[in-house]
Parts: C-alpha cells; sequence; structure tokens
C-alpha cells in the first residue's frame, strides 16, 4: 500500500500542469493504490473549451507531472485513460514500487511557466529543434511539428491575434475574458482559478484600461475607435516575435487530446530545460472548434469566417488535413523571466 503523503505528493506535482486560465479542472479519488482522476465540468471556458478538449490537454499535462513525480519517487504506474468510456472519469494511475529513477525533467515541473513576455528572434539550435520533437514523438498518435520561417511565423501570429478581435467583439466572450482576470497578488497566492494581471505582462497604461473596457458598453465605444484591431494588430506582432512556432497534432478523439497534453508537457519541460520560453497561443484553434461544430455559436458571421480563415492558415501551415486537427499551437524562444507565475491551490483528494 502506497502511503497518503506519497501519494498526495505525486498529485501535488501533478497539478502544477498549465490548464486554460488556470481553471485547474480535476479531481481526485483514490482507492489502495490507485489514484482516479475525474474532470470537473464547468471549470474551463465554456465557449473555448468544446467538448472538453481543452480540459483534457490540462489533464494529460497533469498526467505527465504525475507519472514523471511517480518514476522519481520510486514507483512504476499503469495508466488507463477513459477506463469507462468517455466520462467524467478521464484517467486512472494504479502505482506499484519499484526502483527510483532519476528523472531529468522532475526539476522543471515546479519551474515551468507561461512566459508572455516580447521573445528574441534567435533561431533554436539543431540540438534544441531535436529535443523538442523528440518529445513530440513520445507519446503513441501525436506529432509536433515547428515552423521557423519568418514569413511563416508571421502568418500563423496574425492567425493566432483573432482571438483578441473577436473576444474583443462578442460579449459573451469578452465577459469571460474579463470576469477571469484579477488583481490580488494574495489570491494568486492561493492558487485560485483565473488569470492575474501580472502574468499577462501588460504595461500599467494598459492595466488601466483593461479596468475601463471591462465594461461591455465601454467596450464597444473602444471598438468604435478600432481598439479592437489595434490590439490583435499588437498580439500579432509580439508573437511574431518568437524563434519558432509549434503544433501538436492529432485525430480528432477525445483521448488524443490528453495524449496531445502529455506531449505538450513534455516538451514544455524539455525547453524548461533547455532555458526557453514558451506561451501556449490556442484560442483560434478553440474558437475554430466552436464554429465549425455549430454548437451555440456566439459569434457574428463576420467574425465566423474570420476565425474559420485564421484556422485554415494554420492548417496550410503545418499541413494538417482530413481527420487531423491542431490540439494545441504555441510559440517558443528566448525571453527575459515572468513577471510573475499562477499560483495552484491544493488539489481535492478523497480517500475511499
Amino acid at each position: 500500500m502506497v502511503d497518503r503523503e506519497t501519494i498526495t505528493k505525486i498529485i501535488e506535482y501533478g497539478s502544477y500542469a498549465p490548464s486554460g486560465d488556470n481553471s485547474q479542472p480535476w479531481r481526485f479519488e483514490i482507492e489502495g493504490n490507485k489514484i482516479n482522476i475525474f474532470n470537473i465540468p464547468g471549470k474551463d471556458n465554456p465557449i473555448l473549451n468544446v467538448r472538453n478538449s481543452g480540459s483534457y490537454v490540462a489533464h494529460g499535462a497533469l498526467i505527465e507531472n504525475m507519472l514523471i513525480a511517480a518514476s522519481q519517487m520510486g514507483f512504476t504506474a499503469d495508466l488507463k485513460i477513459f477506463p469507462q468510456g468517455i466520462s467524467d472519469l478521464v484517467s486512472s494511475i494504479t502505482l506499484s514500487p519499484s526502483s527510483a529513477k532519476s528523472e531529468p525533467l522532475f526539476p522543471f515541473i515546479k519551474e515551468r511557466a507561461t512566459n508572455r513576455k516580447p521573445y528574441k528572434k534567435i533561431p533554436l539550435s539543431e540540438a534544441e529543434k531535436e529535443v523538442l520533437l523528440s518529445a513530440g514523438s513520445a507519446i503513441p498518435g501525436c506529432e509536433l511539428k515547428l515552423v521557423e520561417e519568418r514569413e511563416m511565423i508571421r502568418t500563423v501570429a496574425e492567425a493566432m491575434s483573432v482571438t483578441e478581435r473577436v473576444a474583443l467583439e462578442t460579449m459573451a466572450l469578452h465577459n469571460l475574458f474579463f470576469k477571469s482576470i484579477f488583481w490580488d497578488e494574495t489570491k494568486n497566492k492561493r492558487g485560485e482559478s483565473g488569470l492575474y494581471i501580472k502574468t499577462l505582462e501588460v504595461p500599467p497604461p494598459v492595466r488601466v484600461i483593461f479596468k475601463m473596457i471591462k465594461k461591455w458598453p465601454v467596450m464597444r465605444f473602444f471598438n468604435a475607435f478600432g481598439f479592437n484591431k489595434l490590439a490583435a494588430k499588437g498580439n500579432a506582432a509580439l508573437y511574431a516575435q518568437s524563434a519558432a512556432h509549434g503544433a501538436i497534432i492529432i485525430e480528432d478523439e477525445s483521448q488524443n487530446f490528453v495524449a496531445a497534453g502529455r506531449v505538450f508537457q513534455r516538451a514544455w519541460l524539455e525547453a524548461t530545460r533547455l532555458g526557453l520560453s514558451l506561451q501556449p497561443v490556442t484560442g483560434t484553434l478553440f474558437l475554430a472548434r466552436r464554429v465549425e461544430g455549430r454548437e451555440d455559436n456566439p459569434f457574428s458571421e463576420k467574425n465566423s469566417d474570420l476565425i474559420r480563415k485564421a484556422s485554415q492558415k494554420i492548417s496550410f501551415i503545418f499541413g494538417i488535413n482530413g481527420s487531423r486537427v491542431a490540439a494545441m499551437l504555441f510559440r517558443i524562444g528566448r525571453a527575459d523571466s515572468p513577471s510573475a507565475r499562477s499560483g495552484r491551490k491544493i488539489p481535492e483528494v478523497i480517500f475511499k
């Protein structure tokens, strides 16, 4: 029997995984040596999290952290994904005592952080690319691709920035975004869900504007003078300042989104080990899933078309076709350290 303290510690390392708006959409039930991991529906952004795909990616990252931590602490882990079929029970991990291994990525689980600062246009070395691509092929069913050509990066950056424009033009998405932002450092230290303002890397004058435009009528007024387009243009320029853009490509099945999360976390930990910064920029992908699925589409026809075209550009650049989709999209490069990191709350664990 694995003691409670060890299980709790493995789960704690798992919880340092990234999730949309730091939503941390998981809870745990323990049966002997088995850890059952459940999704918490509704925790992630309800517009972007189409069919829980974003939450499943987050669960994959959580699982990868837990597997690395378990190995480091001297356990083998028997992983089952959706052991009862597609349901809130996303996975189960059964631990068995074994010899402890020195996991090279373990020290970086708590070091990994989203970095939204400008990146330097210093190319990745061949060795760095090899490490990242190797991480991308570690889990069956996933493929990690990188693009480095400057014109391709600019095209992808513009497609990425469609998220900001649509968010500022769509009341439902605007309200969700600004509701997720909080300003209290104490709240961040408690690990509460949401986006701590300092992690967004917006300068003080923009923070003042944020406090104004969180009200939808004020946002509409600013948009009348082109604020939405200006914000998108600024973000496109920021995203273009990268060594490379990357995508994780899968067949469009729920279990593959979990696998993509594992690959993404492993690649991100490798990037952290190499001293590289990384930012997930997945909004456009998930907007496209909402539009293509025709499920409660809150966007205008103009913005729906804008989203479709942006998604098509991303697919063309990364060579995605047929039933394959990009589960994750990110930028990577060298940058100064982030101004702040999102905190983590104590995971909800029930021992049965």
